[in-house]
């Protein structure tokens, strides 16, 4: 007999017990701490991405690649005249093409688009010096840099 009455005993502890657990669950105590709204912050801007294409980049798969020995120019004088007998450049670098260990450069001179390597010259500009992201052109004996476009 005294282990049915300790079953009682114990299964209505267990519902008490159960019971006080879900009641502060289901309905929690106030606390009675104010909640203090917190103020919406301006949106955040986020930079303009740039395209993560790059036309210079090796496929990994090819292996290394000894670097080419460029036989370096000796350096021209260049005379500096008034900015008033400066013809206008209108040139656009778009890119490298990598073949064969040859740069080829996606140019567009006035309008069209040429495919040319250090030392080419259309329309009258030449190709003086190539860099990763730039190309230096001469064009009547002036020398500028052109930018990457993207």
């Amino acid at each position: 007999m005294r282990s049915k009455v300790s079953i009682y005993i114990l299964s209505v502890v267990a519902v008490l017990v159960w019971g006080k657990i879900v009641w502060n669950i289901a309905i929690p105590k106030e606390t009675g701490v104010p909640v203090v709204p917190v103020k919406e912050s301006p949106p955040v801007r986020e930079k303009e991405r740039r395209d993560s294409l790059w036309l210079n980049y090796r496929d990994p798969f090819l292996g290394t690649v000894e670097k080419e020995s460029v036989a370096m120019e000796p350096e021209q004088e260049v005379e500096i005249s008034s900015e008033k007998n400066r013809p206008d450049f209108n040139v656009l670098y778009f890119g490298k093409i990598i073949k064969n260990r040859t740069a080829n450069h996606i140019v567009e001179i006035d309008g069209h688009q040429y495919i040319m390597r250090r030392g080419d010259t259309h329309k009258g500009y030449r190709i003086t010096e190539t860099y990763d992201d730039s190309l230096t052109f001469c064009k009547d004996g002036y020398y500028f840099s052109v930018q990457l476009s993207l």
